[in-house]
Formats: C-alpha cells, sequence, structure tokens
C-alpha cells in the first residue's frame, strides 16, 4: 500500500503576498495598486487619490518576509 507524500505548501513570492493585502483593502482605490518583486525590493505602482491612502498601503505591506525596501513609485493626485 502506497501513501502519498504530503506536499508542500505553494510559497507565494512577496509581490504576490503585497497584492493579496492590497487588494483585501476596504478601500478601493487601494485594490487597484500593482506590486512586483526583485533583489528583495516591493515597487508598488498605481495611483491613489490622497498621500492618508498610500499610507495605509504602504504601512500595509511593509512586514512582508524577504523585502528589504519598498519602492513606491505610486501617484498620489494633488
Amino acid at each position: 500500500m502506497m501513501t502519498a507524500e504530503p506536499t508542500k505548501p505553494a510559497r507565494h513570492s512577496p509581490a504576490d503576498i503585497a497584492a493579496s493585502i492590497l487588494r483585501d483593502s476596504s478601500y478601493q482605490p487601494i485594490r487597484a495598486l500593482k506590486c512586483s518583486f526583485r533583489d528583495g525590493v516591493l515597487t508598488i505602482e498605481g495611483r491613489l487619490p490622497n498621500f492618508h491612502m498610500n499610507q495605509l498601503a504602504l504601512t500595509a505591506v511593509q512586514d512582508i518576509e524577504g523585502v528589504a525596501r519598498i519602492d513606491n513609485k505610486v501617484d498620489v493626485a494633488r
């Protein structure tokens, strides 16, 4: 009788984790932000209506494992 090997949980990239966190935001503009990750740098791009939402987005993703720095390329409306 063969037993199945336990499956390893899928590892998600920091960009996938960040995108998931932002998609769960109660603020629609934050849910539309795009994320990418390379060499320890999480890049966030998109447009937000105000600085407060920008800060909320950055705070939401600041503690993701593997992220050494966040490159904030969000355009904030003035």
